[in-house]
């Protein structure tokens, strides 16, 4: 509170205090405008004095002060601040306080010190901080304790936040009652915008103000600035989108600047004012991770721009934000930024009005400055000039914002460098203008504007040296609108000229004085080029480009670019664009195909750049199977990789998943050990014809139909949404939202306007496609809607339910017209065929039922499937009818043969969710609950390909309309796209069971795992021959091997533990003495085996006769791990009871030696290989810990490891290293001497089990085992 106390003020009027102010800055007070009204009751100017003085420091020595800013207070809560200038010095011992943002202080306690009535030494008062309220305002309740109560004496004075130990607010509104504790307080978020409006350097600042400062030359625009605030601050609370449409070089940017540093927008938007600039050349991810970190304090890697997509749209969510998205260019770019945020405010600058358009609910476009702006920016640091010459030369530059400043920059090149008077330089500016031929233009043709800078520009280009133009031109191979660092120059000129650092800045310094840069920033060490010079410079250097490119890469004096230094930020990011441009793309194709430069890249700017390098190298080679097969293999683990931050982990997770092309590959740097590498594909590893996944619902996605034109496709999902996709980026085109319940089904007619969607609130409803609008609820059907369809000529909307019933409505009225009954348990779907006039539908009732497409009289039923009929299509001859069914068959019908079964197809294992057929009636596709999607030949009646990747049901699937390309939707909230053309790799890994657990035989190449049915499998690790092994009935958590390998012993969830032959596979003996489910065992070199329970106890008990030995009770929880001590005296035991115990052997009796006690329940734990005497135990809070056997007092080593449970360990051999896995897919080693993390990767879907000898590491995972040879 010192602070406050040297830094408070009283405001005198003629004989009393009218309340407090506070010290902002060496000679400025900041009070409340009604404070200065009732101590001043008169006229309120600028040149009025106002007397303060500081109680705690010289009470009663009045100090003068000048009003510089007042803001009377408005009806809309805004305004009531005054800034007083000092005229006297401060008395000795004054400071400056501390400030803070009011982010984030619900709860805080507050104090402030005021002057309430007959107080005029001032009194405390404290409370509690309640947070922002929906106007802005910072509201705080006091406390009785001290005595006091916030009174009118309080306002102007400072609210000093006890957590943040700063002032967060000045008190403005408080009550004359006593019985009303609340108060208000301006936040100290909006004063600092005053004081940067004027150029007042302080302290203040606000993390969640995200927005360049306004340069100390800015022109303000009054008029068009109070017509942009009007829009953003009358919104009614509302999520609006405003939008900036002019040419390049008209002030744009700055008027957003502008109004972002308004104090009534950041009181406004309490929940933070932030800046995105996209540009030519977006980094789209790089930019919702800004946000997302800021918003959330997140640092988390976002994968791909459907992810993004959906984050941004959830963080934005109840948040009150304003939100600049500058100088966007494409659609597609903004597209992300514009979901949710329904409290949000938009602003986007761009030159494309179509863009603009279609996304904007208000639309303003910048043009030219006024005379009188024009007149102040061409006169920056020039006096003494007649304001009518400046308005005949501004008028002749058009008003233009980049011309005049261009002008104006070489007025006083001329008048500080050329020693001309300004009447003289003002003259050989019109006089050389006149000549090039600029007299007046067209602000509104882009031919006429581009004259016209040239002709400007040429008046700089007059200032400089032959040697300084070329230089300049040499800039035009940088990529606009980027930060350029000086470095980066210095690098360039060098080569091409031989500069050292001080004349390049020499020269810099120039170009920055004749507004040639945009932007030079000596603390950042970087510079801007204005996209419109830069693309005059371009066409004037377009003869040099590719030698300059090549001269920069030259430059580097490097060979194998995987090599570059990491710090060379710049060059990762744009090495691609200088070797493409210097003809050098062959190079390129060689270097994205070299692992260690794609890992390094991967590092250094993140997953979806690396990607954006595969993506452009392939499409200007398709015909390059390795980089397209590189391509998908990416692809399909980004988002693994966008979970590590080390260079290693990401180069050695890339080496594992591109093992079927890692031959083919170039890898300029090995890794050090250790390492883990595999030799076959991860079972996780989805079919290689996976193109792409796109994420965004919320939910399980039900149904997909895609457009006619095959560039969109439309989904339905459990979020109650349907939406739809740009089917070649993936991008997210529009979101429809309406029903009240899951969408269940969705179609699109044939001319793209209009879409469908049945949902299980018994409703179907159509929307416009353009504008993403409800046109019609159609109303009828009882209950749940299951599928709906239109006819060929987009007359009726053709719908089925649960009620077993089918409906015909009128598109355009909404009518029913028709229903159709028979089926005698809820219709799955339908479909129609124009060439056979031909309506089918398929029921839960086992049959497939035709009728007469428009008369809708019944012809036939078909039997035949022997469970539910889930779906059904007509091939587009209309000859034949292809059903799936709950049976696992889909089955084929020949309508030209009196609807005959003529096919039926095996090889789903579970239910078949739908089908689908190809456009030449050649192949059909299904999904299944099976998690897969397979391709079948009519003719031949067989399986061409079988699809995974899903992790859940398989619930729609269809063909594009090139018959190519397969689309899939699942309840794992993922829309998948197949390419058929894909030449299906020999290794290509088949559907795998879960695996809970696994173990390495001791000494033979035997690995056991088992899964989810119950059944145990050995496979041999060089033949992988499989044994299979039955007899448990439920899940097996733990398989060992005995330690001669002829035994296995497994423990069960049906609460047996089995020994089985491993050379015959024989159930040898079932031990049923636990009372409960069986969570884990270990067996000793007798045969002693020890098994834990859900029962709580540990029981040793004889593998060769079945009998009991002991039961060791102590744990209060479930038992979920027990081991043997290498030496086999020991045996640790971890439970939810979150406490490892360690139990002694002797002779004929066990007993308890110690108990380690965590914070976390024990979900794992190992002894170490090698007789250190060290104890690992896993959490499920992600912690892992290392205990000294004979110190339980306090563990050697404590971390946190994981993000999820710890649900295995192991040491390694030698004891030097420790494995653990968790539930979130991660597999991580570990230093044992200070638990440094040596390695990471992640797998898909959560891993259970873990084990190693010498260096083979197994781990058992949601998506099948994963065997991994480690290198030491």
């Amino acid at each position: 509170m010192e602070s406050i106390q040297k830094s408070i003020v009283r405001i005198w009027g003629t004989s009393s205090i009218t309340g407090g102010g506070f010290l902002v800055s060496e000679d400025y007070v900041v009070t409340c405008a009604h404070v200065i009204i009732t101590a001043v009751p008169t006229n309120i100017d600028k040149a009025l004095v106002v007397n303060v003085d500081f109680p705690f420091l010289a009470p009663l020595l009045i100090i003068r002060g000048k009003i510089q800013e007042f803001y009377p207070s408005k009806d809309d809560g805004s305004g009531d601040i005054a800034l007083i200038k000092l005229i006297d010095p401060l008395p000795r011992g004054a400071i400056i306080p501390r400030f803070a943002s009011v982010k984030k202080i619900w709860g805080h306690n507050f104090r402030s010190f005021g002057f309430p009535k007959n107080y005029k030494n001032g009194v405390y008062v404290s409370g509690k901080i309640l947070g922002t309220d929906a106007a802005g305002w910072l509201q705080i309740e006091d406390i009785k304790e001290t005595g006091f109560f916030l009174e009118p004496g309080f306002s102007g004075c400072p609210i000093w936040d006890e957590d943040q130990k700063a002032i967060i607010g000045m008190a403005v509104a408080v009550s004359n009652e006593k019985s009303k504790k609340v108060g208000f307080a301006l936040t100290i978020d909006t004063i600092s915008i005053i004081l940067s409006s004027i150029k007042i350097e302080t302290s203040i600042s606000s993390e969640m103000f995200m927005v360049e400062d306004l340069p100390k030359d800015y022109i303000p625009r009054k008029k068009i600035s109070e017509q942009i605030l009007e829009c953003i601050l009358t919104r009614n609370n509302s999520k609006q989108t405003i939008g900036l449409i002019g040419p390049g070089g008209y002030g744009k940017t700055l008027l957003a600047r502008a109004v972002c540093h308004d104090y009534r927008v950041v009181q406004e938007f309490v929940d933070g004012v932030f800046w995105i600039t996209l540009g030519q050349n977006p980094d789209l991810i790089k930019s919702i991770e800004k946000l997302k970190f800021l918003l959330s304090g997140n640092t988390g890697h976002i994968v791909d721009i459907e992810t993004a997509t959906f984050e941004l749209s959830r963080m934005l969510k109840n948040n009150r934000i304003f939100l600049v998205i500058d100088d966007v260019w494409r659609e597609s770019d903004i597209k992300p930024f514009m979901q949710g945020g329904d409290n949000c405010v938009r602003l986007i600058t761009t030159r494309n009005r179509s863009l603009i358009s279609s996304i904007a609910d208000k639309i303003i476009h910048v043009g030219a400055m006024t005379k009188d702006e024009a007149v102040a920016l061409l006169s920056i640091s020039l006096t003494s000039l007649d304001s009518n010459h400046l308005m005949i030369l501004s008028k002749k530059l058009g008003r233009w914002p980049l011309l005049l400043k261009l002008v104006n920059a070489t007025i006083r090149e001329h008048i500080n460098y050329g020693n001309k008077t300004i009447l003289q330089a003002l003259t050989y500016v019109n006089s050389s203008l006149e000549k090039k031929g600029l007299i007046a233009f067209d602000e509104h043709n882009s031919e006429d504007r581009s004259r016209a800078v040239q002709k400007t520009i040429g008046l700089s280009l007059a200032q400089l040296t032959d040697l300084e133009n070329m230089r300049l031109l040499e800039l035009s191979i940088y990529p606009p609108e980027q930060d350029i660092p000086l470095g980066t120059i210095f690098r360039l000129w060098k080569t091409t000229s031989g500069l050292d650092e001080t004349e390049c800045d020499e020269i810099l310094l120039k170009f920055f004085r004749l507004s040639l840069i945009a932007h030079l920033d000596y603390e950042q060490n970087n510079v801007r080029i204005h996209d419109v010079i830069q693309e005059i410079l371009s066409y004037q250097a377009k003869s040099i480009l590719t030698k300059v490119h090549e001269q920069y890469l030259l430059s580097f004096q490097i060979d194998d670019w995987s090599k570059l230094d990491i710090t060379e930020e710049y060059m990762w990011r744009w090495l691609g664009y200088h070797l493409i441009a210097a003809k050098r793309t062959e190079e390129f194709r060689d270097l994205v195909k070299n692992i260690s430069f794609l890992a390094k890249k991967t590092f250094i700017n993140g997953v979806y750049l690396a990607l954006k390098d595969i993506e452009y190298i392939s499409n200007h080679y398709p015909d390059d199977q390795i980089l397209r097969e590189e391509l998908n293999s990416y692809r399909n683990c980004m988002h693994l990789l966008a979970n590590l931050n080390r260079q290693k982990d990401i180069h050695n997770t890339i080496r594992n998943r591109f093992v079927g092309i890692r031959k083919l590959l170039l890898e300029s740097d090995n890794l050090v050990g250790p390492y883990w590498e595999t030799d076959e594909l991860y079972p996780d590893s989805p079919h290689n014809a996976l193109i792409r996944t796109i994420r965004g619902h919320e939910g399980e996605i039900y149904s997909c139909d895609i457009a006619f034109d095959g560039n969109s496709i439309i989904t339905a999902s459990s979020d109650k949404t349907i939406r739809l996709w740009d089917s070649s980026s993936g991008e997210q085109l529009r979101k429809f939202s309406g029903h009240t319940d899951d969408i269940s089904c969705c179609c699109i007619t044939p001319n793209n306007k209009l879409l469908f969607s049945g949902s299980f609130d018994g409703s179907l409803i159509s929307w416009d496609v353009k504008t993403g609008l409800p046109l019609h609820t159609f109303l009828g059907h009882s209950s749940e809607i299951l599928a709906c369809i239109t006819d060929p000529k987009s007359e009726y909307l053709i719908s089925c339910s649960m009620d077993g019933l089918i409906k015909i409505w009128n598109i355009t009225s909404g009518d029913c017209l028709y229903t159709l009954s028979g089926h005698e348990d809820a219709v799955n779907g339908c479909c129609v065929s124009d060439k056979s006039n031909l309506l089918i539908s398929v029921s839960r009732d086992n049959t497939v039922r035709i009728w007469n497409l428009y008369s809708w009289d019944a012809l036939a039923t078909l039997r035949g499937h022997t469970d539910w009929v889930n779906d059904c299509k007509v091939t587009l001859d209309g000859e034949k009818i292809i059903t799936a069914s709950r049976d696992t068959t889909i089955r084929v019908w020949d309508i030209q043969d009196d609807f005959k079964c003529v096919a039926k197809f095996v090889g789903h294992t579970k239910n078949i969710q739908a089908c689908n057929v190809d456009s030449r009636s050649e192949r059909i596709v299904s999904a299944s609950w099976d998690k897969t999607v397979r391709v079948w030949d009519i003719r031949s009646r067989k399986q061409i390909m079988c699809l995974y990747g899903h992790d859940h049901w398989v619930n729609d699937c269809m063909f594009d309309t090139s018959g190519q390309l397969v689309f899939s939707v699942s309840d794992d909230r993922s829309i998948k796209i197949w390419d058929l053309n894909t030449v299906e790799n020999p290794s290509q890994v088949t559907e795998t069971e879960s695996v809970g657990t696994c173990a390495i035989a001791n000494q033979s190449p035997l690995i056991v795992y088992s899964g989810v049915n119950g059944s145990i499998t050995v496979v041999d690790i060089f033949k992988k021959d499989r044994v299979c092994f039955k007899g448990h009935t439920k899940i097996v958590n733990k398989c060992i091997f005995s330690l001669d390998d002829t035994k296995i012993i497994s423990a069960s969830n049906d609460c047996n533990l089995g020994v089985w032959d491993v050379s015959t596979t024989q159930l040898i003996y079932l031990y049923s003495g636990h009372k409960a489910e069986v969570t884990c065992c270990d067996i000793d070199d007798q045969g002693i085996v020890a098994s834990c329970s859900v029962d709580k106890s540990i029981i040793l008990w004889d593998s060769n006769n079945g009998m009991t030995l002991h039961e060791l009770i102590g744990h209060t929880d479930v038992v979920r791990c027990c081991c043997y001590s290498k030496d086999k005296k020991w045996i640790l035991s971890g439970s939810d009871d979150k406490s490892l115990r360690l139990w002694r052997r002797e002779q004929n009796k066990v007993i308890i030696e110690n108990i380690y006690n965590h914070k976390s329940a024990v979900w794992s734990c190992c002894f170490d290989s090698v007789g250190q005497k060290l104890l690992v135990a896993g959490m499920r809070d992600g912690s892992i810990a290392i205990w000294d056997l004979e110190i339980s007092s306090k563990p050697r080593l404590y971390w946190k490891g994981h993000n999820d449970g710890v649900s295995g360990c192991v040491f390694s051999d030698d004891g030097k290293y420790i494995i653990t896995i968790a539930g979130d897919g991660a597999i991580k080693m570990w230093d044992v001497k200070d638990g440094k993390c040596l390695l990471e990767e992640y797998v898909d879907g959560q891993v259970f089990a873990c084990d190693i000898r010498q260096d083979i590491l197994v781990v058992g995972g949601k998506r099948g085992l994963y065997n991994f040879k480690i290198i030491y």
